[in-house]
């Protein structure tokens, strides 16, 4: 029982001893009374406020919500931020924001979502190669995001169709299109008279 000690600011006195101030109570401390509750509309960003100023307008504040995607937040989800503050996002093992998505977002707004990553090491230099396509070229980049394009080209002398020496392919839902195998070039033919 601390009944003769003061409380420090945040806390407040009750059923007997010193306990933090809740969300939408302050207290100055050096006292043995109550929080004080923040006057109506107001609340505050977090437990244990120490002053009447930390009591803000309701709608100022903005509580994190859970990721619809299994996202990582900074500040964590249930943080109670300013409104239109960023959050930083991360996406865990394997997992990845769509091309050109930024890693962060405004607090209010809604969050991006993580993908899964499309694999190109799962390839071998072999296969392409049995495809006719440039296996170094495509052998630069480990994986793509969702909506992320790689472009596959031929090896010298061959096509995908006529006139058409690469092909474009877009990673969508975690998969990499099968990349088409190349052939050989039709070559062009000259008239003469």
């Amino acid at each position: 029982d601390n009944s003769c000690s003061l409380c420090p600011p945040g806390y407040g006195y009750g059923s007997g001893t010193c306990t933090q101030c809740a969300i939408g109570q302050y207290s100055t401390g050096n006292a043995i009374t109550a929080c004080s509750t923040c006057a109506t509309g107001k609340t505050t960003y977090h437990k244990g406020t120490t002053s009447s100023v930390g009591c803000i307008k309701d709608s100022l504040v903005c509580v994190i919500g859970a990721s619809t995607s299994n996202a990582v937040f900074v500040p964590p989800t249930g943080s109670r931020i300013e409104y239109n503050k960023l959050i930083s996002v991360s996406c865990g093992a394997g997992k990845a924001l769509a091309f050109g998505v930024e890693s962060t977002f405004k607090c209010g707004s809604a969050d991006p979502k993580c993908y899964e990553v499309c694999s190109l090491t799962e390839r071998s230099t072999d296969e392409l190669n049995k495809k006719f396509i440039h296996a170094e070229e495509v052998k630069k980049k480990d994986q793509l995001v969702e909506n992320e394009q790689i472009t596959v080209p031929c090896m010298t002398g061959y096509e995908i169709r006529e006139d058409v020496p690469a092909q474009t392919y877009t990673c969508s839902g975690g998969v990499v299109p099968t990349f088409a195998a190349c052939v050989e070039e039709s070559g062009s033919q000259v008239l003469t008279t």
